[in-house]
């Protein structure tokens, strides 16, 4: 099927590359979080402060600028790589949002 084996190897490479190392590297210790998370409720907290800090003060309205907005398809990430991020940076994605954290 299309998309399998070496060619969407490459292809899935292509798209990691071309995205903000802040995300990818967030999602990868996100999925490994959740995989302690006993509850829906401890995943769904761990994805919200993830995401909040991500459109807040992260990469994504970069992002939406460079492919929806001028449409440029150039986004200018903070770290341009994944070594350029800040020590401790991705991990303090997932901190308490305090008043603003998910409640049930």
């Amino acid at each position: 099927a299309a998309g399998r084996g070496a060619a969407g190897a490459q292809k899935a490479l292509k798209a990691i590359r071309h995205a903000s190392p802040q995300i990818v590297a967030g999602s990868l210790i996100g999925i490994r979080r959740a995989r302690d998370c006993r509850t829906i409720q401890e995943t769904l907290t761990l994805e919200l402060r993830f995401h909040w800090r991500a459109v807040d003060a992260g990469d994504f309205p970069e992002g939406v600028r460079a492919l929806l907005s001028d449409k440029d398809r150039s986004p200018k990430w903070r770290a341009q790589r994944l070594e350029d991020l800040a020590p401790g940076a991705i991990e303090a994605m997932f901190e308490t949002l305090g008043e603003n954290d998910l409640t049930f």
